[in-house]
């Protein structure tokens, strides 16, 4: 079989979604014909169709390099460099290849998807547009322009552009879960679960949507309704603000709780506000991890959950059990040696709750391996207070406090890696 023939059936069990197969006869071409352009492009879109996205960004590198001048090599490394968390490389990237061909709606389409993310909505706006000029018939480009105005608050106008990429393409998963976003966004959690069942209809594995069928499910408590709406909020200002107004918040809550007794004058603000941060804190640590373990008991969600996230919400339920033991303890002894054991305990079993939860997160490996190495750390570090807090009570409370300080900068390490 010649390289052409493998090719062709490469694209045709790519358009079945059979990427197994494809990576086959992608492969297959490429030992035949070492410098295919063509074969290492299919190849990468196999490779993204099976989320392997380290070899796929690999092989377009090699495809890259092989022709400089192939905007279609360049959109696909760029397609690998989004999946894969790096967001500036892969918008360069994308850069260089409408330079070279200016005119393909689809490079427009990923531009608008990646300023969308950096919570630059007029440019994904004007990007979504500049790719309708060249195909109007481009769904992606109607999505991204839809998605764009509804952050804008040009609401009828977002709702009309849903309705003109439905008619284009009504079996199109992506829209459906745009419009799932959207009712989310405005707590219309009910209509929000039903245009995720509709996508999963449509498109049964994709992730996408079962995350948004998640949050659907999950914003049914109101704690986690709460929790969602801040999450929407916060989304919508560009990183620098929202990172701003975290750091921000976490140092004006220790400058007042160090200095409460000089401010005994506007008594009980200063309580109630170190209190409520205090709150708001646990439940950003706390409510995804268990609100995944309180989804295995839901009809609907149990099946949406993974296999590792099961795992996972066995070891939250395992920690809860912990955290509820130390809290009892440290809330009944009157020995000051099972006070600190509690403490100490409760509070290391709360921040595991949280490590759990940033380990269910499906994020790029490359930023999962990041967020294990750092959870290994911190484990380490937790095993030495535990063994100090029983053996060397001298020592637990001196070396906890270090540990609270490393638990804060991995809580900061892991927000920005997301």
């Amino acid at each position: 079989m010649d390289a052409a023939q493998n090719l062709k059936y490469a694209l045709v069990l790519i358009e079945q979604n059979k990427f197994k197969e494809a990576e086959k006869e992608a492969r297959e071409a490429i030992s035949i014909e070492p410098e295919n352009v063509e074969a290492m492009q299919l190849l990468i879109r196999a490779l993204v169709g099976q989320d392997r996205i380290v070899e796929a960004l690999e092989v377009s590198e090699t495809a890259v390099r092989t022709d400089p001048m192939d905007s279609f090599s360049l959109y696909l490394k760029a397609i690998c460099l989004t999946a894969d968390h790096r967001e500036k490389e892969a918008l360069k990237t994308l850069e260089n290849a409408i330079a070279i061909t200016p005119y393909f709606s689809q490079l427009f389409s990923l531009k608008a998807e990646l300023l969308y993310q950096k919570a630059d909505f007029e440019g994904s706006l004007e990007a979504a547009n500049k790719g309708l000029s060249l195909d109007a018939s481009c769904v992606d480009c109607l999505n991204f322009r839809a998605r764009a105005l509804h952050k804008l608050d040009r609401h009828d106008e977002s709702f009309e552009t849903v309705k003109e990429a439905l008619s284009e393409d009504p079996e199109n998963s992506f829209t459906f879960i745009n419009i799932g976003y959207n009712q989310l966004e405005k707590r219309q959690y009910a209509e929000a679960l039903k245009s995720f069942e509709e996508a999963l209809k449509l498109d049964p594995e994709s992730e996408m949507a079962k995350r948004g069928m998640k949050n659907a499910i999950k914003a049914q408590n109101i704690f986690y309704s709460w929790w969602l709406s801040f999450s929407f909020w916060l989304s919508n200002l560009k990183p620098s603000v929202s990172w701003g107004i975290l750091i921000g918040a976490y140092f004006l809550m220790l400058i007042i709780n160090r200095n409460k007794e000089h401010l005994t004058f506007i008594e009980p603000l200063p309580t109630i506000l170190v209190t409520t941060y205090m709150i708001f804190a646990l439940v950003t640590w706390l409510i995804s991890p268990i609100s995944n373990l309180m989804l295995r008991f839901h009809p609907s969600g149990k099946y949406l959950l993974s296999e590792k996230e099961v795992k996972l919400s066995n070891w939250t339920a395992v920690l809860i059990v912990i955290a509820f033991v130390g809290a009892v303890v440290w809330g009944l002894s009157a020995s000051a040696y099972f006070y600190n054991i509690g403490f100490i305990h409760m509070c290391c079993a709360i921040a595991f709750i949280k490590v759990v939860g940033d380990l269910t997160i499906d994020g790029a490996e490359r930023r999962n391996r990041k967020i294990r190495r750092a959870a290994t750390v911190l484990g380490i570090l937790v095993g030495i207070v535990s063994f100090c807090t029983f053996l060397l009570p001298a020592y637990g409370g001196l070396i906890f406090d270090k540990v609270a300080w490393v638990f804060l900068g991995y809580q900061f390490y892991s927000g920005y890696l997301d």
